[in-house]
């Protein structure tokens, strides 16, 4: 009887730490990335600035930036859910015209709240390191 050999032959990968390395690094989105760390050298900054030559109701401007943009955050996106809804959950005395106007007005408003994060998470790393701060460094420079 004849030897089979295959009839296909597949070179096998082995992936390495570098190649896993480029393959999550290609998956960051860079611009977003940029865009919220430079939101947050601003936002810091102007903080820290504010601060040092004691204006005194920067905590609650900051405070109140946060609420407003957190709030229309949720106002804009219907709650906190990613997914657009499906078209089945509308309602069904709905004509499709209705329905497609509806879908379409969502997808904007998601667009916005998508836009409004980047106001979000730099107030929100912006008091992260201010309490850092406060709690940690300051105790370690007193002693």
């Amino acid at each position: 009887m004849a030897k089979r050999t295959k009839k296909y032959k597949v070179a096998r990968h082995e992936y390495t730490a570098q190649q896993e390395l480029r393959v999550s690094l290609s998956k960051v989105k860079w611009k977003r990335l940029l865009a919220v760390l430079g939101g947050t050298i601003v936002s810091y900054t102007i903080f820290r600035v504010a601060i040092h030559y004691e204006f005194a109701p920067i905590y609650p401007i900051y405070y109140a930036l946060l609420i407003a943009a957190f709030a229309a955050f949720v106002i804009l996106n219907r709650g906190f859910s990613r997914a657009p809804t499906p078209r089945e959950e509308l309602d069904a005395s709905w004509d499709d015209e209705k329905k497609d106007a509806w879908l379409a007005d969502e997808l904007k408003r998601k667009s916005i709240a998508r836009r409004i994060m980047y106001i979000i998470v730099p107030l929100l790393v912006t008091f992260a390191l201010d309490s850092l701060e406060l709690f940690f460094f300051d105790s370690f420079i007193s002693e």
